[in-house]
């Protein structure tokens, strides 16, 4: 059998020599390739199937330290980075800080329009209760035809309306059609005129003296019994018909109820 590669070819015949070729001291077979079987040194190609396996085995060892990682994601938070890098923090900061207090002044504008809501429904319940009492009490101090003071009621309360007075308290002023504080009409009297004196003037006006039974029925007797009943009649609860008649349909029932009397 010839050996692949010989140190000598000494010993060998003249004809066995002539298939070896000398290179780097030793000699080597020199065979040719027959369907792909050649006599090649494999020593390289062993060395460097080693090197390639060992850097598969760290390539893949490497590669589970990635493992749930997106590809995609990380390049886009990557991206934001780089851009936030370049952005002037100061100016992210503003924003941030602008965006939270837009949202508590919506949230406080809110809670601010609804507090306003309630005090102008509480404030208009006491206005309400204010005058219709104040209203009563004058009407108590004037003896009224039957439901007077349901007929008279709407007509008053037109012409009185909460005003600060000088002492800066809420007191009932009348007022004339322009919305303005009438004066007292007594003489040498500069204050505002008050329910009470409104209600002479009315008794002394046609338009309404009819409901009036006149000053003689003041005091006590009969006359506070009918004073309990007006003022009575004026704490009941007006419908939309009685403010919504005329003033000669209130006149016109006020002289058939002093008529019935």
């Amino acid at each position: 059998m010839l050996s692949a590669i010989l140190k000598s070819i000494d010993d060998l015949s003249d004809d066995v020599k002539k298939h070896y070729t000398e290179k780097d001291g030793k000699f080597y077979l020199d065979v040719g390739a027959v369907d792909g079987y050649t006599l090649e040194n494999t020593e390289g190609l062993r060395s460097a199937l080693s090197k390639e396996r060992e850097s598969v085995s760290k390539l893949e060892k490497d590669l589970k330290a990635f493992d749930g990682f997106d590809v995609t994601k990380t390049r886009d938070a990557l991206k934001e980075l780089e851009e936030l890098k370049a952005s002037n923090p100061d100016e992210k900061i503003q924003k941030l800080v602008d965006a939270k207090i837009a949202e508590v002044k919506e949230a406080h504008g809110k809670t601010v329009a609804e507090k306003n809501e309630a005090i102008v429904k509480l404030t208009q319940q006491y206005a309400d209760q204010r005058l219709s009492a104040d209203i009563n009490e004058a009407l108590s101090k004037h003896t009224l035809v039957n439901n007077g003071a349901e007929l008279l009621m709407p007509h008053i309360r037109g012409q009185v309306q909460l005003k600060e007075n000088s002492s800066g308290q809420l007191a009932p002023a009348v007022i004339d059609s322009k919305g303005q504080v009438r004066v007292s009409l007594k003489p040498d009297n500069h204050d505002n005129m008050s329910v009470g004196e409104l209600l002479d003037v009315m008794a002394k006006d046609s338009k309404f003296a009819v409901f009036f039974k006149g000053d003689g029925a003041r005091g006590s007797g009969g006359a506070a019994s009918n004073n309990a009943n007006a003022a009575g009649e004026g704490l009941k609860s007006l419908d939309d018909k009685l403010h919504d008649m005329s003033l000669d349909d209130v006149v016109d029932r006020g002289m058939k109820a002093q008529e019935g009397v």
